[in-house]
């Protein structure tokens, strides 16, 4: 809602009265004043009158004095006219008179002759008063009830210097107190909430009033709001001869628009201080460092810098600044500044040297001292410095040459270790036998392949003479948790425990074959006949009987395996049922395909064996673990692993006749294949789905050749 402001002025025969009625939306009620109330227009008529004559007085005295006849002058206004003028002056100079001598006016006859001017003059007065009241108005408005994002500094003070030019002094004086006063009241009730405006607003009234003959309106003006700008800041109000020194000891960079202010305003009423923000923060930022407050040294120092980059001595108190609280990097660049700038200042690299001297880079603090003393030899101080530098820096050569020594000494031993390492690890890799790769499948419990990764295998090879080989893979010793877990197998396969082998050891790449039988025993007693399928219908003791010949063939202790090493070369570090995983399927097993195992689906029933190798491998690179033919081991049977030995050795204590079978055949079931499965028979029985898989020790004779 627009404001609403109504003037109403009146007079009597000798005086003016002007009153105002001003309502907005947030009132609530009208304000209805007298800002103006008997004002004297007759005196202020006679002011006209009488500052008329004088200027007519000033006029024609400085015509005479140029060397004019006067008459001349008095010929351009009249006889009538320059009676009247000489006639007021002479009631002036009574007046003044009378005012000497304490008279009051008021009871003085004082005949002043008017002139139309002085009526239009007077009119021109009575107009301004109401143009003064309603900008007063207008600004109370703009500064107090707009919304802070639309708020507007006071625009009358800028029109005052205008409006009041021309006046009389008592008059200027009338209006200047009326609206000082205003303004005193509208800044009085704005500082409760936001003080910040406040020294500007005031000071802007100061500069508005300079105009003024009389200077102390504006004088006032400008301390007051130096007492505004000392209270916001949280200072002590002085006395006002102190109020200048105080304002300069705290001002910073962001005070430069005001101070720019303040000094025109210092400026023009006549005042011989001038205020430097440089300065004050120069001067304070000495004392500080002096007092230890490094922080807030630097911080002026910084600001004097941003006002005059050329002020080198700044840089340098504030490198010394920066190395008290061992801000070094900070301190360097100063230094570096003012050397830039005057590279013959002997302090400065002295006092650059003790910083490159605290970073421990000796050799630069060393030449920073020797040019400091190039510079000024007598310099108190630096040449010990220098020396005991000196010192410092053949000692720490002396003892990085040591240090270098040692670790050539060290970095040669390390060589010679890794070296040695490299040939032990060559050596072992060899002993292993020859590198081969292979493919290792990964099912779901649905037997669906989930990954194909490729692995890392070593094996020996054993010419059983007439091209077959028996090919021997290196098994790493680690551990393994035997058996199975609850929820899987029986109670023969618990309690599940770990096993942990010392050594290594090589077992059979595949199950014996039947041509290595042929080779070894010269006969064959499979049903399934082919040379790479696996021998079968063979008992414990017929294999037993094979790894004792085949130790006299080869030089060599061949045995059957641990049932602990049968299951742990079998796992391959799997946890599953099944090296592949979850479950197995007749494409990756050989095995009854009509009874699968968990979520596989049912498959192929070959009725067979197959050659061995023909399925995926396992993480050793061992191939036929699940399936195909059942493998004896050396163990005789127990019905569960209580007190089973935990190194992986034969459990050859108790138990009974029977010998222990592991990985399932061509004719079992899917379940019989797992890993951790056990079935047993006896030594002497024979079977043809029942073959082996040969087991040596890891220390093999040198005729065990690597291919």
């Amino acid at each position: 809602m627009i404001p609403t402001l109504i003037l109403d002025s009146s007079a009597t025969h000798d005086k003016f009265y002007l009153r105002f009625g001003f309502w907005h939306i947030n009132f609530k009620k009208y304000r209805y004043k007298t800002p103006i109330n008997q004002l004297p227009w007759v005196e202020i008529l006679y002011d006209f009158a009488k500052q008329r004559a004088v200027n007519w007085q000033t006029k024609r005295q400085a015509y005479i004095d140029s060397g004019k006849p006067v008459a001349d002058f008095d010929l351009r206004f009249g006889e009538e006219t320059v009676k009247r003028y000489q006639e007021n002056l002479r009631i002036l100079e009574i007046e003044r008179e009378a005012l000497e001598e304490g008279e009051d006016l008021s009871e003085i006859h004082r005949p002043y002759h008017f002139h139309k001017n002085d009526s239009d003059d007077l009119t021109k007065f009575i107009c301004i008063c109401h143009a003064l009241i309603a900008g007063l108005i207008v600004d109370e408005y703009c500064l107090m009830f707009l919304p802070p994002d639309e708020r507007k500094t006071p625009f009358l003070p800028q029109l005052l210097p205008e409006m009041l030019k021309k006046m009389p002094a008592d008059e200027q004086n009338i209006l200047t107190e009326i609206a000082v006063g205003y303004y005193q009241q509208l800044y009085d009730c704005l500082a409760e909430q936001e003080s910040a405006l406040i020294p500007d607003l005031r000071l802007d009234l100061a500069i508005s009033l300079l105009i003024l003959a009389d200077k102390q309106w504006a004088a006032a003006q400008l301390y007051l709001s130096v007492q505004d700008w000392l209270r916001l800041h949280g200072l002590p109000i002085p006395e006002q001869s102190q109020l200048l020194n105080v304002l300069a000891a705290a001002l910073t960079i962001d005070d430069e628009p005001y101070v720019t202010k303040l000094n025109e305003c210092l400026r023009v009423l006549g005042a011989s201080l001038q205020l430097s923000i440089i300065e004050s923060c120069w001067r304070r930022g000495l004392q500080r460092a002096k007092n230890g407050e490094y922080s807030s040294a630097i911080t002026d120092f910084h600001q004097v810098l941003q006002l005059d980059g050329s002020r080198f001595e700044a840089n340098f108190q504030r490198g010394l600044a920066y190395y008290q609280i061992a801000e070094y990097q900070g301190a360097i660049a100063d230094f570096d500044q003012v050397l830039r700038l005057n590279p013959n200042e002997a302090s400065v690299y002295h006092h650059r040297g003790l910083v490159y001297q605290k970073l421990g880079q000796l050799e630069r603090a060393v030449e920073d001292f020797n040019l400091a003393l190039q510079i000024n030899p007598s310099l108190p101080g630096v040449l010990h410095i220098r020396d005991v530098a000196l010192a410092v820096l053949e000692e720490r050569k002396r003892e990085a040459e040591a240090k270098r020594l040692r670790q050539e000494a060290k970095e040669r031993e390390r060589q010679h270790q890794a070296a040695e390492a490299e040939r032990l690890r060559r050596e072992e890799e060899a002993s292993k036998g020859k590198a081969f790769t292979f493919e290792m499948i990964a099912v779901d419990k649905y037997g669906k392949q989930t990954s194909k990764q490729s692995g890392k295998a070593y094996q020996k090879e054993e010419d059983l003479g007439n091209g077959v080989k028996l090919e021997m893979v290196h098994i790493p010793a680690s551990s393994f948790m035997m058996g199975s877990p609850s929820g899987e197998g029986s109670d023969s396969e618990r309690p599940q425990h770990q096993v942990t082998f010392a050594q290594p050891f090589y077992l059979g790449k595949y199950a014996i074959t039947q041509e290595q039988w042929q080779a070894v025993m010269g006969n064959n007693p499979s049903g399934f006949k082919g040379e790479k399928r696996p021998v079968e219908n063979v008992s414990w003791n017929d294999a037993v009987s094979f790894c004792q010949k085949l130790s006299e063939k080869t030089g060599k202790t061949y045995r059957l395996p641990s049932e602990a090493e049968w299951e742990y070369a079998c796992r391959a570090g799997t946890t599953t049922a099944f090296h592949f995983g979850e479950t197995i399927t007749p494409d990756l097993v050989n095995y009854d395909g009509n009874n699968p195992y968990g979520s596989a689906p049912k498959g192929l029933y070959r009725q067979e064996t197959t050659p061995v190798g023909s399925f995926p491998p396992n993480g050793f690179g061992l191939y036929d673990m699940h399936g195909n033919v059942w493998e004896w081991c050396a163990d005789p049977w127990h019905g569960s692993y209580n007190g089973a030995p935990s190194d992986g050795t034969s459990r050859t204590t108790g138990g009974d006749s029977n010998r222990v079978l592991r990985g399932g055949s061509w004719d079992g079931n899917a379940v019989d294949c797992r890993a951790a499965f056990r079935n047993y028979g006896s030594a002497g029985y024979s079977y043809r789905g029942r073959g082996f898989r040969v087991a040596v020790a890891l220390a093999v004779p040198s005729s065990l050749s690597s291919l």
